[in-house]
């Protein structure tokens, strides 16, 4: 059986770059799925 290497890339800021996680995780692993999650924030004034 075939191992299964799921990557997760997470941007929870508009300056982040989600492309150079996605990069690292498969120079490491070329055969990972990966899941992408994109998220902005509604408040960015948080205490």
């Amino acid at each position: 059986m075939e191992e299964v290497v799921i990557g997760i890339a997470r941007k929870s800021r508009p300056k982040q770059n989600i492309q150079r996680q996605v990069r690292n995780i498969l120079a490491k692993y070329p055969n990972a799925r990966i899941v992408k999650i994109t998220h902005c924030r509604s408040n960015s004034n948080r205490i």
